[in-house]
Parts: C-alpha cells; sequence; structure tokens
C-alpha cells in the first residue's frame, strides 16, 4: 500500500522539470512486490515500512538517478534474501553473508545454501546526487547480526562499505534446563556462560570492507591493531 504526495515543477522559460515526493509505503510480502516491479528471486517474504522523501530533475514517470536525493528508512522483518548467483550485480547479495568469502573463524555461509533468513532488516540512508550513506544499516538472524556503513553508488552500481559480522551466541538455554535437574550446577554453568558470553563475541566478531562493483565486490579483512605497551 503506498501513501505518496510531492509536486512536479516545471518552469516555462525552459525545459527546466523536477519532482519531490513524500512516500510511505506498508508491505505485506517484500518479495512479491520486488517481482511485481520486475526484480523477483531476490526475496521470499518480508513485511513492514520504507518511508521517506524522494527528489529528482525530470518528470514523475522518468526518475534521473545522477541528480537523485531524499531520506530514506527501512524496516523489514521475519524475510528471507534468496540465493543469488554471483556475478549477478544484486546488492542484496552483497549486504548478506552470501558476497563475503571465508575469511571469519565462524563460516556460517553453509546455513545459508538457500538464503540469508533475516529476523530484522532495518536503517536509515541519506541520498544525494544518486549516492546513498548509510551509518545503521543491519540485517539481523538467528545466527549472526550483520552491521553496514557506508557509502553505495547507485549510478555506477558500486560501494564502499564497511560490514561487521557479530555472532549472535545463546548463552542460558540448556543451563535453564539444568538448573531444574540440578539446581547448583545449572545456576553456576548459566552464570559461567554469561560471563563468558562478552569476551568470546568479541573474539570472533569480524571486520570487513566491501568496495568495488556490486558484481565484483571486492572484500577485505580489517585486522584490529594492538597497541603495544609503553
Amino acid at each position: 500500500t503506498l501513501n505518496a504526495s510531492g509536486q512536479w515543477a516545471s518552469v516555462a522559460s525552459s525545459d527546466a522539470r523536477s519532482t519531490g515526493l513524500k512516500f510511505d509505503v506498508d508491505i505485506r510480502d517484500a518479495g512479491a512486490l520486488l517481482t511485481r516491479v520486475g526484480q523477483p528471486g531476490n526475496l521470499d517474504g518480508g513485511k513492514g515500512q520504507v518511508s521517506g522523501t524522494v527528489a529528482w530533475a525530470g518528470s514523475p514517470i522518468t526518475p534521473d538517478l545522477p541528480s537523485l536525493s531524499g531520506q530514506w528508512a527501512l524496516n523489514l522483518k521475519d524475510g528471507q534474501i534468496l540465493k543469488i548467483k554471483p556475478g549477478a550485480g544484486r546488492l542484496l547479495g552483497i549486504l548478506s553473508l552470501q558476497a563475503l568469502p571465508r575469511l571469519f573463524l565462524l563460516d556460517f555461509r553453509n546455513a545459508f545454501v538457500q538464503g540469508f533468513v533475516f529476523d530484522e532488516f532495518s536503517g536509515t540512508m541519506d541520498v544525494a546526487q544518486g549516492v546513498a550513506t548509510s551509518q545503521d544499516l543491519r540485517i539481523r538472524s538467528l545466527l549472526v547480526d550483520v552491521r553496514t556503513q557506508g557509502h553505495i553508488d547507485l549510478v555506477r552500481r558500486e560501494q564502499d562499505l564497511d560490514v561487521v559480522i557479530v555472532p549472535e551466541i545463546n548463552v542460558g538455554t540448556a543451563s535453564l534446563a539444568m538448573i531444574a535437574v540440578n539446581p547448583a550446577l545449572g545456576w553456576s554453568t548459566l552464570l559461567a556462560q554469561v560471563l563468558m558470553r562478552t569476551p568470546l563475541k568479541n573474539k570472533v566478531t569480524q571486520h570487513m570492507r566491501v568496495t568495488g562493483s556490486w558484481a565484483e565486490p571486492q572484500v577485505t579483512k580489517i585486522t584490529p591493531q594492538v597497541r603495544k605497551a609503553p
């Protein structure tokens, strides 16, 4: 369901035209929506909202990417980024783990053979002259939390992104069950898991930089610098 309002301005003394819109889209099935607009095979399911403003030079029926500007907010839940063939040039494949090589200690890609199932896909973007900038793009799943910030060039189909992969380490489920059987052992085990959770997550958290084109992204692992004692 799309609600939008805006204006189309035309200067009588020239051919200059501009379009500006404020929009709010309520999405019941993001995969079906992308299929409807000619982008099938990217998403399965996904419900939520996309809202913001958008403007470009030209008429409403001819969006112009080089002049595109605006602010967008995205919040989708319970969907799946489908398995995307290498070189297809689709941005969703870069934002999920499908485009990242086996550079981190816990390789979760085998869990995404049929695609990346997410609980939440959210973030905001500022767009200027066809370049989208985000500081808080996030894809959260049962296994990992992928946080992305950087620039996406919608005209050249290139990106310069920092991607942080944080494993979701579940603690407490087995220990809580153990409490019912052996309270002393169960509580001590739970306490040990809670205390170790943050150090362990920090240890296996990985930082990547993704540059180049959407079709052939260049992925570089960023190694944390260890400060030497004076």
